[in-house]
């Protein structure tokens, strides 16, 4: 497709809800009250599509993507859903912030107040009230969560549930007066603290001694509810030497041909790539249709299209690997992830340096066995505390005697209790027997790690068996 003809289709289109400007033959500019950004042309080998909006009040990206201009339905396409992102970004609030109380009257009273008061001081801050009942399933959409004084004594519990967003108690004198100037303060110190805890998060290195002689690039797909992020490194002998993030809506299949034909054009001549390791869930887009991943023939795929090593793993092996070459505390490592309101996950496990994969790379997906395994239950969607945690209970009991490791990971938002979740697993073993619980939130560090140490064990043994057949 000729770029020219992309930009004149877009310019073309009348804007509802956003404004547009062509600032030059290359780039038409994009924004809302709550976001900017654009479409930009670049001229290199091929014609180069970039996408981009930013969040106005924090500097983050909502949507990034580069292309390579071949077919014009895919463009106008990706075009069309940056738009949707932009004029979804200006519906909703900066910040939003969720109130909680026994039976959420009071404090929908003093929702309404806050309301009044971030308006007269023109703060961009929304808040909603709820009970404590309803807390665990509306709190995860909200950027910052206050407790009425009156159930404070759930503060620790619910900090550990929705970490690492912000969880405070309103203190009693704010909640007693209603002051919404002081507490709409409070607020924003809070939410300022949290984004600087996000850019402060240090890259992972290896701390095991392990042969890295190799150039690595690397693609980490992480979904969350309604995002989905696209980390991509290079790693050379260990070391990260290019670094980038792609935000989309969803996790497809054309979004790893988008991000490799640019960034692998961008790269060509600097560096030389020796594999390239791709981590990613067990389902993709392929279209407009959901279909499960078959790892080893995504990566015969990808190596004969792009003429180089290409290897593709389960994220949830990746977070694995990843844990356990970043320490060296323990030899034997298992992570489970157990996505909110399901009963069922998956798990990774490293013995020894080992990533166990299975025959059919299906090692580890315990959802597969939900109904069976847990037939008590009609379906695997629930937001039930209880049956969430009676499911990672039996789970972990089914690792922990095959695979007998010396800690577990585990990422599950509605079970963040380590000790409740061993008092479980002590009804049916021995406390000799039972290792370390560690719950994990933020993973992505464990990831783009891990999916390195795939990329160069794969590597390696096939070139292993190269020599062998040689001799």
């Amino acid at each position: 497709m000729d770029a020219g003809m992309l930009m004149q289709w877009f310019e073309g289109i009348e804007p509802q809800g956003y404004t547009k400007k062509r600032e030059n033959e290359d780039y038409i500019s994009v924004e809302t009250e709550k976001a900017c950004g654009g479409i930009r042309i670049y001229h290199l080998e091929s014609d180069i599509c970039e996408l981009q909006l930013t969040r106005r009040c924090d500097g983050e990206n909502i949507f990034f993507l580069h292309f390579e201009l071949k077919d014009e339905d895919h463009a106008r396409k990706l075009v069309m859903e940056m738009i949707s992102c932009l004029i979804a970004e200006n519906s909703r609030r900066t910040a939003s912030v969720l109130l909680s109380c026994t039976s959420g009257m009071t404090t929908s009273f003093f929702a309404e107040k806050l309301n009044e008061t971030a308006a007269l001081l023109s703060m961009d801050i929304h808040y909603d009230a709820v009970s404590l009942s309803r807390l665990y399933t509306e709190g995860f959409k909200y950027d910052m969560i206050l407790l009425a004084p009156q159930i404070g004594y759930q503060l620790k519990k619910i900090k550990e549930i929705f970490a690492p967003k912000p969880v405070i108690m309103i203190p009693a004198q704010v909640f007693a007066s209603y002051n919404g100037g002081e507490l709409n303060r409070i607020v924003n110190e809070e939410l300022r603290k949290a984004a600087e805890n996000r850019q402060s998060q240090k890259i992972a290195k290896v701390m095991r001694d392990i042969e890295m002689n190799a150039c690595i690039f690397i693609i980490n797909a992480t979904h969350d509810i309604g995002e989905t992020r696209y980390i991509t490194r290079l790693y050379d002998k260990g070391d990260v030497i290019f670094s980038r993030e792609y935000v989309r809506r969803e996790a497809e299949h054309r979004d790893i041909i988008d991000i490799l034909d640019t960034t692998l054009l961008a790269l060509k001549g600097k560096y030389r790539i020796d594999a390239i390791a791709i981590s990613i869930p067990n389902i993709l887009y392929r279209g407009s249709e959901l279909q499960k991943i078959t790892y080893s023939s995504l990566s015969e795929e990808f190596s004969q299209y792009y003429k180089i090593p290409v290897f593709f793993e389960n994220n949830t092996n990746a977070v694995a690997h990843g844990y356990y070459v970043q320490q060296n505390t323990y030899d034997s490592v298992t992570y489970h992830s157990q996505p909110r309101g399901t009963v069922g996950g998956g798990q990774g496990t490293v013995i020894r340096g080992h990533l166990i994969e299975g025959a059919h790379h299906m090692a580890g997906e315990v959802s597969a066995v939900t109904e069976k395994m847990l037939g008590k239950m009609e379906s695997t969607r629930t937001d039930d505390i209880e049956k969430i945690k009676e499911s990672v209970i039996d789970y972990l009991l089914v690792n922990i005697a095959v695979a007998d490791p010396e800690v577990i990971l585990v990422r599950s938002d509605l079970t963040p209790d380590m000790d409740e979740l061993r008092s479980g697993l002590l009804q049916y073993i021995d406390e000799e027997n039972m290792p370390d619980l560690i719950r994990v939130t933020d993973i992505r560090e464990y990831a783009c790690l891990g999916t390195m140490m795939y990329g160069l064990f794969r590597l390696r043994r096939m070139k292993e068996k190269e020599l062998r057949k040689k001799a």
